[in-house]
């Protein structure tokens, strides 16, 4: 939902240290940027994680809060060093954000079981 704090767990592991980098912009199709830099410079870059990890596996969750609704893309980078440099592994997925349900305040929002109908 729009506004609301959601919990995104992200698993890794690395036999050396290596960076661990997680975003989300609006899925427009395009896909995940080339690297963490380019991705962080798109219009409605959401921050996620950005952990070094040497061994594993270990996961962290991250509370997290999208304004927009829509459909968002997470991007997942892990590399050696530098941000703007070549990942060496990626991952994507989307997900959607659904605006708040607004329900009137009287009875003529429920439905026959008595449930809110949004």
């Amino acid at each position: 939902m729009t506004g609301v704090v959601f919990q995104v767990s992200v698993t890794r592991q690395a036999e050396t240290e290596r960076r661990a980098l997680v975003g989300a912009v609006s899925d427009t199709g395009r896909g995940c940027a080339a690297n963490w830099t380019a991705l962080r410079s798109l219009d409605g870059y959401v921050h996620l994680d950005d952990l070094r990890i040497t061994g594993g596996p270990t996961t962290d969750t991250q509370n997290v809060t999208i304004t927009g609704s829509g459909v968002y893309l997470l991007c997942g980078y892990f590399q050696k060093d530098s941000s703007h440099a070549t990942p060496e592994a990626t991952a994507g997925a989307a997900i959607t954000v659904n605006a708040p349900c607004t329900v009137p305040a009287h009875d003529a929002a429920r439905t026959e079981d008595g449930a809110l109908d949004c």
